[in-house]
C-alpha cells in the first residue's frame, strides 16, 4: 500500500493545532487505485493457495487422484499447442544451462552450438577452416620423379637366352613391380620381347631373326 507522509496530508488551524487530514483529488485517486490493485493481488493469492490446498487434499484419496489425473489429461488434449510450446521452452532452458561446446580442429576456436542447430557437433568453425583442413589432407606426398627411360632399362636388363620374372626385372631397373609387370605384359603382346606365358611369366629378349 502506498502511504503519504503525515506532513503532506495533515491540516492545521491558526494556532498550529491538528484539525484533520486533507487529500487533494489526484493523490486520493492514486492511493485508491493502489489499494484496489493490492486488494486484487491479495485475493488472487488467496485463491491460488486455496486451490493448491484443495488439490492437495483431493490427491490424498485414490478417487481424487484419478479425478485430477483425468482433468489434467483433458486439459492437455484441449491445449496441445500450449503444452508443446511449454515443452520446447523447457528443453531450450535445459540446453542453455549446459550447451554443447565445439572446438575447431583447424584453428582451435571454441564456440557453443545454438539450440536451433540439429547437428550440434561440428569439427570446424567455418567453411574456410574446413576447406583448409580437407585440402591439406588430400595432398599426397609425391612418389618421386617418374622414370621415363624404363623401357630402355628393361631391354638392358633382359637376356636373350635367360628368362627373368617381373619381380626380378623391377628390382634390376629400380621400378615398381606392378608398373613394370604391366609394361612387360604389353611389350610381350606387342612382340617386342618374349614370354613363356606361365605363372609367373619369364621374360627374355627375342632372339635375332636369321637373314
Amino acid at each position: 500500500m502506498t502511504l503519504a507522509r503525515l506532513d503532506e496530508v495533515v491540516a492545521f488551524d491558526e494556532e498550529g493545532g491538528i484539525v484533520g487530514l486533507q487529500f487533494d483529488g489526484r493523490a486520493r485517486r492514486i492511493q485508491e487505485a493502489q489499494e484496489r490493485k493490492e486488494a486484487q493481488e491479495f485475493a488472487e493469492l488467496v485463491a491460488r493457495l486455496e486451490r493448491r490446498n484443495w488439490a492437495k487434499r483431493s490427491r490424498a484419496t485414490p478417487e481424487g487422484y484419478e479425478r485430477q489425473r483425468a482433468a489434467m489429461i483433458r486439459y492437455r488434449e484441449a491445449n496441445r499447442a500450449r503444452m508443446r510450446q511449454l515443452e520446447r521452452d523447457r528443453r531450450r532452458r535445459k540446453y542453455e544451462e549446459n550447451p554443447v561446446v565445439n572446438k575447431c580442429q583447424e584453428c582451435g576456436r571454441e564456440w557453443p552450438a545454438p539450440y536451433e542447430k540439429c547437428n550440434k557437433r561440428s569439427r570446424f568453425c567455418s567453411r574456410s577452416c574446413r576447406n583448409r583442413n580437407h585440402g591439406r589432407t588430400r595432398v599426397r606426398p609425391t612418389l618421386g620423379i617418374r622414370q621415363m627411360d624404363v623401357r630402355e632399362a628393361i631391354f638392358a636388363a633382359l637376356r636373350p637366352d635367360v628368362g627373368a620374372t617381373a619381380k626380378a626385372i623391377a628390382k634390376a631397373v629400380g621400378g615398381k613391380e606392378p608398373s613394370v609387370k604391366t609394361l612387360l605384359s604389353r611389350m610381350a603382346r606387342a612382340g617386342e620381347i618374349a614370354s613363356d606365358r606361365r605363372r609367373p611369366a619369364l621374360y627374355s629378349l627375342k632372339p635375332p631373326s636369321s637373314p
